[in-house]
């Protein structure tokens, strides 16, 4: 089976069962090249023609598809969380030993310490990806 700009072509096609997944196989690729991400989310939703074609060959297939979609978009955000998450931690503590820097008298240190982690927590909050 090879896969050649939205259309998928195979060797054996004797058979109506091979008809019809050489069917699915075809939407599938091409449901899948036309996906754009959406604007709120991270999830690639094709148009709903495309979906509604791809229900109609494969019967199913369309929600299947989305639910992994949706698992996918769920765990982008997880990361996101985490990355976040693990920013935070380690700006908390660069800004805490830029302290105890200042208070032991290392100046040029604390300041460098300090500031690397404001600009790492800011920086945290102001990325969108």
């Amino acid at each position: 089976m090879t896969l050649e700009m939205g259309r998928v072509e195979t060797q054996a096609q004797e058979s109506p069962r091979a008809a019809a997944q050489e069917a699915v196989a075809t939407a599938v690729a091409q449901v899948s090249a036309q996906a754009q991400p959406v604007e709120s989310s991270g999830v690639s939703a094709p148009d709903l023609a495309d979906l509604a074609e791809l229900e109609r060959i494969a019967p199913g297939y369309a929600k299947e598809w989305l639910s992994v979609e949706l698992a996918r978009d769920r765990q982008r955000r997880l990361f996101r969380l985490l990355g976040l998450g693990v920013t935070m931690v380690l700006a908390v503590f660069a800004i805490g030993f830029g302290q105890w820097a200042l208070v032991n008298g290392a100046t040029s240190e604390a300041l460098f310490l300090s500031g690397t982690g404001l600009v790492g927590l800011v920086g945290a909050f102001l990325s969108k990806n």
